[in-house]
């Protein structure tokens, strides 16, 4: 039975604790940003029907016009936090249009990678059908042949994981995810999305750059150094922590966009993450491979000599094809053309590097011959082992962040942040006293009010 002391000190143990829950930017909980593929038939309609009525209220046309002003901060390592602030904004009014909506979804756009016109994001349940543009033509990673009318501008996620752990600076990593996969995507939708000046018209552009931001808050993620990393090369333009954002200047500094979690108040799920081992690292090596020669250890594969030999050439684990220099020119008009060619093909020779090196441990690990790789079961929890996805990388990232990262709130202009601050800086001014206080009443209450402490914190963590 329960004394009236511990009865009062687990009062104040869950008192104190929801005080510490309402407190902060975050008094309306952390909004979830799922892939769109996971969503439901109702919450997909749910956000048509929001999409519906931002269109209507004119919430669409004032966030295009925005980004239209924003246009000269493309191609620069402006890009990334401008479209983070840009993406709370849009996620803001997606939320007040329609209630029913928790978080703005993202297209894991990796993971349709091999077949983009076979995402949920383009049938009736989605956002309704293509009918026109670059993607109503065969994705090449997909197809046999290597005519006109494809493309195969887009890493798989092993590769994508492999160049996001690889990336030692911001402005490395904001300069090539800017054009491999945000650029590509933008040319393989075409219509709206094949124009900056008014994409962010299209609902799918929004869905298309929760991704990139995902991408940037993995890289974060990945280690304590990542969460905070502004620096950029010396020819780049400086992204100050304590400066405004570009756009938002009056509402938000470069710092508030690197706690997105903690000021922005929303995170990433990975549900694909959650596949088995084996089975993602099947799909894992599918991705870097193309088609691929796959068996058992007893019996040859579909398609297969009583060997096991394939029947045709095992496919080599390919990179990423030159995007036309016509196209290059209409996605990135804020930079001559010659400039923009340059810029992309760096990023594309870089992610073909990765692409190779990816080969070359596959082929060490493996013992696998001239680019040739047979999946047994036997070897895929070796893949996995080697070369994580995206997808496991956004699961670790999301564990570090909640784990490790601690926010002073400096450098903000969010005013619940700055409030926060403001406060945890008087109650360390008054934290000696308490701790003598806090002291004296454990010598005073003795072992009865440490269990009681006890008790009371156990209560507490249980809400």
């Amino acid at each position: 039975m329960r004394s009236p002391t511990c009865l009062l000190l687990t009062f104040i143990a869950l008192v104190a604790l929801a005080n510490a829950q309402q407190t902060g930017a975050c008094r309306a909980g952390i909004r979830v940003r799922r892939p769109f593929s996971s969503l439901s038939r109702q919450e997909r309609q749910a956000f048509a029907q929001a999409i519906m009525t931002m269109k209507r209220n004119g919430s669409m046309d004032r966030l295009t016009r925005r980004h239209r002003d924003g246009m000269q901060y493309h191609m620069t390592t402006q890009f990334l936090p401008m479209h983070r602030a840009m993406l709370v904004d849009f996620e803001q009014e997606l939320v007040r249009a329609n209630p029913a909506v928790t978080a703005l979804p993202y297209w894991d756009e990796l993971a349709d990678s091999r077949a983009p016109l076979s995402s949920s994001i383009f049938t009736a349940d989605g956002l309704g059908l293509m009918r026109s543009g670059p993607l109503s033509a065969p994705d090449a990673a997909a197809s046999k042949s290597r005519d006109g009318g494809r493309f195969n501008w887009i890493p798989g996620s092993a590769s994508m994981a492999a160049a996001l752990r690889g990336f030692e600076t911001f402005g490395e990593m904001s300069g090539v995810i800017e054009i491999v996969p945000h650029n590509s995507y933008h040319g393989l939708i075409g219509g709206h999305m094949g124009n900056p000046s008014i994409s962010p018209a299209d609902p799918v552009f929004w869905l298309h750059h929760a991704y990139i931001d995902l991408l940037w808050a993995t890289w974060q993620g990945l280690s304590a150094r990542n969460f905070v990393n502004l620096e950029t090369d010396p020819s780049e333009l400086r992204v100050v922590a304590s400066a405004g954002t570009v756009l938002y200047e009056s509402r938000y500094t470069n710092r508030d966009m690197l706690y997105y979690q903690q000021r922005l108040c929303y995170r990433y799920d990975a549900v694909n993450g959650n596949a088995p081992r084996a089975q993602r690292a099947s799909r894992l090596l599918q991705e870097l491979s193309g088609p691929v020669t796959t068996t058992n250890s007893t019996q040859p594969a579909p398609g297969t000599g009583e060997d096991g030999a394939s029947d045709e050439k095992t496919s080599v684990i390919q990179g990423v094809e030159a995007m036309p220099e016509d196209l290059i020119a209409e996605l990135m008009p804020m930079v001559p053309k010659d400039v923009a060619v340059e810029k992309v093909r760096k990023a594309e020779a870089k992610m073909n590097a990765i692409a190779k090196g990816l080969l070359e441990k596959v082929q060490e690990r493996l013992g696998a011959a001239g680019g040739n790789v047979t999946v047994t079961p036997e070897v895929t929890e070796k893949i996995a082992e080697l070369i994580p996805s995206v997808q496991e990388l956004v699961s670790r990232a999301r564990k570090f962040v909640e784990a490790e990262v601690k926010d002073d709130g400096s450098d903000s202009k969010i005013p619940e942040v700055v409030e926060q601050a403001k406060k945890s800086e008087e109650g360390a001014k008054e934290k000696g006293s308490e701790q003598v206080k806090t002291s004296g009443a454990a010598v005073v209450a003795g072992s009865t009010a440490t269990a009681c402490m006890l008790l009371a914190v156990v209560a507490a963590m249980a809400l």
